[in-house]
């Protein structure tokens, strides 16, 4: 959806409606203050109804839904309905995950972890899922979430401010602005084709203020944003808010969920090192359950379509876990298992496209090839 897609589709629904969407999207700083305001407005109730009509078949299975879960999921649906259906998306892709037989442990016997886990551990990881970006609502502004350029595009403006940075700064400064080794900016090929190597997308690197007009950088300002933030430090805020909000709800496990699970970096311990007692205390802590957030959220926005990238293939998808998985962002033992069920449901179409270079890769990682 880009932004002219969001402005008309605001339009296009009733006055109450409208009015919700404007006071979400105007950049207060506070949760509560959005609710507030919308409750003054009087539209509040109604709009609040109107989001669990649009949900509640969606949202069956989440049994442990309360009044608080859905004032938030209306919060983030008069925000932007692409969001909440995502988290909608991602919790349906977890609930059926956690209740399949997943080879965590290798050479053991399979685990439905909903039949091990705790319930309230199980309701605790259920609910982040579902309420993970709420934080987007009070920390990245429209036209941020909705920037509409290509990846092609993007690539196109980073080799742009790449070379314009070696050749007014040098290689070595350059290296300490962009955070990549002197050795990788000789000039901007070689900076583009590390980037490449290392799977840093260019957003990570271009400040807001280089791709934004006039209008959305002073959008950004009404927001509290700093417009020499890159996107990606822009969308990396979310994580915290959602903390904060989540917090405020009652919701103290969750939130620590919600914001763990974008920061997992060497706190993802491999499963297959430790003994069988610590294996099944492991599965109810946080950092085990962040990873099944972080894993949901990751696959369905991969799978999706984004301004920024056409749906990708499921085992470019699989390939991309590996990867985290490889720089310890995420335990080895359970994305294999992850993976080897997903394949399961695509194993015909794995074996009728040998020249995928993506299925040496998950082969290699399984310990197939």
């Amino acid at each position: 959806m880009n932004n002219t897609e969001t402005i008309s589709s605001t339009y296009n629904c009733s006055v109450s409606e409208r009015r919700a969407r404007q006071i979400a999207r105007q950049g207060l700083s506070e949760y509560l203050k959005i609710k507030k305001e919308l409750e003054n407005s009087g539209v509040w109730q109604e709009q609040l109804k109107r989001v669990k009509d649009k949900y509640s078949q969606q949202l069956q299975e989440a049994k442990f839904l309360t009044a608080k879960d859905w004032e938030i999921l209306a919060l983030m649906e008069f925000y932007d309905p692409e969001t909440v259906e995502h988290c909608i998306a991602t919790f349906q892709l977890l609930h059926q995950k956690l209740r399949r037989p997943l080879e965590i442990i290798p050479g053991q016997q399979k685990i439905v972890l909903a039949e091990i886990l705790d319930p309230q551990n199980l309701e605790q990881v259920e609910r982040a899922t579902l309420l993970h970006d709420i934080g987007k609502v009070i920390t990245i502004p429209p036209s941020v979430l909705h920037h509409h350029w290509s990846e092609q595009e993007w690539e196109e403006k980073a080799q742009e401010i790449v070379a314009n940075l070696i050749e007014q700064k040098g290689s070595k400064e350059a290296a300490r602005a962009l955070k990549i080794p002197e050795h990788a900016t000789e000039n901007h090929q070689t900076v583009l084709a590390y980037l490449h190597y290392k799977g840093i997308r260019p957003l990570r690197i271009i400040a807001a203020r280089e791709v934004l007009g006039p209008d959305q950088i002073q959008e950004l300002e009404r927001w509290g944003v700093s417009p020499d933030l890159t996107f990606r430090e822009i969308i990396a805020r979310h994580a915290r808010a959602s903390e904060q909000i989540l917090n405020q709800a009652g919701f103290k496990d969750e939130a620590k969920l919600a914001a763990f699970h974008h920061s997992l970096d060497d706190e993802a311990k491999e499963l297959s090192l430790q003994s069988p007692q610590e294996q099944m205390q492991y599965f109810s802590k946080p950092a085990f359950l962040a990873q099944l957030v972080k894993i949901a959220d990751l696959q369905h926005a991969l799978e999706s379509e984004r301004p920024y990238h056409p749906p990708f293939p499921k085992t470019q998808v699989m390939v991309f876990l590996i990867r985290e998985a490889e720089r310890g962002g995420l335990d080895p033992a359970l994305v294999r298992a992850w993976i080897k069920d997903e394949l399961g449901k695509i194993q015909d179409s794995l074996s009728d496209n040998k020249n995928d270079k993506n299925k040496e890769k998950i082969k290699r990682f399984l310990g197939e090839s």
